[in-house]
């Protein structure tokens, strides 16, 4: 199926072959107001204190920045509640989604989430509260993390199933390395037998790592069926654009200063946040398809017409 579509501010013409999702995707940005974002991600700090060796986020001595392949994501002061609360309701409605770092380490998060319309959170889930209203949240991905102590283990449980029976639509991921694979895939069945959706994720951020090395593990993932990413993830290829990335159209990223990026990606490499999202011009916003990468690596990046 193809779709001749113009940009609403630009009038560039973009033709599209795409399945019915990526059309539906298409047209709800043709169709957007000015200024009309519906997802916003949400760093609100990178402090986490798991250290998991297989993580790509290295936090700093200052404990509030963070190093990612290599790019520093420095900050001096992170955003308090009420700038939080200011800053995110002058968005709504929208679903505002939490990530870092651990976002429930942050000291504000009750305060902040609690103030929100539409909610939803990727965490360890060992940081969470029932003063947090879970009514307003929309999906909860909680990381489980095999080496963490066995008080852990049961606190992560205990917080899973009390976030699940809230009626709070909830799934648990996990990264597998060749060190922690048996582990890894018997915690999938533990979770999968207690009626919990698992998704697990091959590690491939090591630029030196392939999973191509072990071509015995390699098929025992692709017979799993809790990993669905395909080979995609099975060796690093640096930051590859997805073809039609809606970053800055009706989606992006605040870090934990409250910079504003026009996708998740361009935060965390380092890129230039955006001034002003209602009044930005195209040369700001209207990157469609996705303009780095194709495959590539990131030092490849431009804009592609």
């Amino acid at each position: 199926m193809k779709l001749n579509l113009k940009c609403p501010k630009c009038n560039e013409e973009i033709e599209l072959t795409a399945n019915d999702d990526e059309l539906r995707n298409a047209l709800a940005l043709t169709t957007r107001k000015p200024g009309e974002l519906n997802y916003v991600v949400v760093i609100p700090t990178w402090k986490c204190g798991l250290r998991c060796p297989y993580c790509a986020y290295h936090q700093q001595p200052d404990g509030k920045s963070i190093l990612y392949t290599d790019n520093l994501y420095a900050v001096e002061k992170e955003l308090t509640p009420d700038e939080w609360i200011e800053l995110l309701n002058s968005h709504a409605p929208a679903l505002f989604d939490f990530s870092g770092g651990e976002p429930l380490l942050y000291s504000g998060i009750v305060q902040v989430l609690n103030s929100l319309p539409l909610w939803s959170i990727t965490s360890n889930t060992l940081h969470f509260s029932r003063d947090i209203d879970l009514t307003r949240c929309r999906g909860w991905t909680a990381s489980f993390h095999p080496h963490i102590k066995t008080d852990q283990k049961d606190l992560f449980l205990k917080n899973v199933h009390y976030i699940q029976k809230q009626g709070v639509p909830l799934s648990v991921t996990l990264v597998i390395t060749p060190k922690t694979f048996d582990s890894v895939l018997s915690w999938g069945d533990t979770f999968h037998s207690a009626n919990i959706p698992v998704n697990i994720h091959p590690y491939y951020d090591d630029k030196d790592f392939s999973w191509y090395n072990y071509p015995e593990l390699v098929e025992r993932l692709k017979r799993s069926p809790y990993v669905r990413y395909e080979e995609k993830l099975f060796e690093y290829r640096g930051f590859s654009g997805n073809g039609y990335c809606r970053g800055g159209h009706h989606y992006f990223a605040i870090g934990p200063d409250g910079k504003v990026f026009r996708c998740l990606s361009d935060l965390s490499m380092g890129r230039k946040p955006i001034e002003g999202l209602i009044n930005s011009n195209c040369t700001d916003l209207c990157y469609f398809p996705c303009d780095f990468g194709y495959g590539g690596r990131d030092s490849d990046w431009q804009r592609k017409k």
